[in-house]
């Protein structure tokens, strides 16, 4: 008798599979990943000059302008994130973001020279 452990996809087929080979193969895979959409927080950038390079975590996301909201938002991992904008000419602007999942946040920043 084979135990099938309330999982139809364990039990053994009758092709000659081994009893509970499914059920291994499945965890030896790991759990499903998250979908992006999921497991990321989203920064609407209001920023002057537009053209301004966005930088987060050291590396460059492309300019403020992009992630305007209209269409697109700057799609950021949940946690503590340091944002920074930069553009020749004008003194860098930065600050420290927490990012939760599903979260949304507005940035306002004017660069000076």
């Amino acid at each position: 008798m084979v135990a099938c452990l309330g999982l139809a996809s364990s039990c053994a087929s009758s092709q000659g599979e081994e009893p509970g080979s499914r059920l291994l193969r499945a965890f030896e895979a790991g759990p499903a990943p998250l979908l992006e959409r999921d497991a990321r927080g989203n920064v609407v950038l209001d920023v002057v000059p537009s053209d301004a390079a966005v930088w987060v975590d050291g590396v460059e996301q492309g300019i403020a302008d992009d992630f305007d909201g209209s269409p697109r938002f700057l799609s950021v991992a949940p946690g503590i994130r340091r944002l920074e904008l930069r553009r020749p000419g004008l003194k860098p602007w930065a600050t420290v973001l927490v990012v939760s999942a599903e979260g949304r946040q507005r940035i306002v920043a004017r660069l000076s020279p």
